[in-house]
């Protein structure tokens, strides 16, 4: 082999080299993905927070408001006359709402329950014209669609 072939095969393998060793990669790095652990927090504050504007939307009794933070097919199951009836049955069986606390998640294999303690106030109960407090439940199932928390289902229990 010539001198002359020898540093043309030598070229190639060099230039070869380096493409190999750059590969594809860019001057920008990858972004890391999100862990599990940090997916499962990230989904499971923005669900808490969801269920939370649900009820400060409920005890404002502003339907437009509680009605956007739904999914649209449970919009079109749960729309304003929807909202105002449940608001008037519970106004007239525990009460009007006045304030909420979360009380915890339950995990299940797909689904997660918040659930959040709701005190209703109500007056003349019996004739009397005392004030009387009562607390129920609010439930909101969330699931998880393309990242985010999906609300699956809710309600007072």
């Amino acid at each position: 082999m010539s001198l002359k072939r020898c540093g043309l095969v030598v070229a190639a393998g060099v230039a070869a080299a380096v493409v190999w060793m750059t590969g594809c990669s860019s001057a920008a790095p990858e972004p890391v993905s999100e862990s599990g652990a940090a997916r499962a927090r990230r989904i499971e504050t923005q669900a808490r927070s969801t269920g939370e504007e649900l009820l400060k939307a409920f005890i404002a009794d502003d339907s437009d408001r509680f009605i956007a933070l739904l999914p649209v097919d449970a919009r079109r199951q749960f729309g304003p006359d929807e909202f105002r009836r449940t608001r008037a049955t519970l106004a007239e069986t525990i009460g009007t709402p006045e304030k909420f606390e979360f009380i915890t998640g339950l995990d299940a294999p797909v689904f997660k329950s918040h659930l959040w303690k709701v005190t209703f106030r109500r007056q003349a109960v019996l004739n009397q014209e005392q004030e009387f407090r009562q607390e129920t439940l609010f439930r909101v199932v969330t699931g998880e669609l393309d990242g985010k928390p999906y609300i699956v289902s809710f309600g007072f229990l």
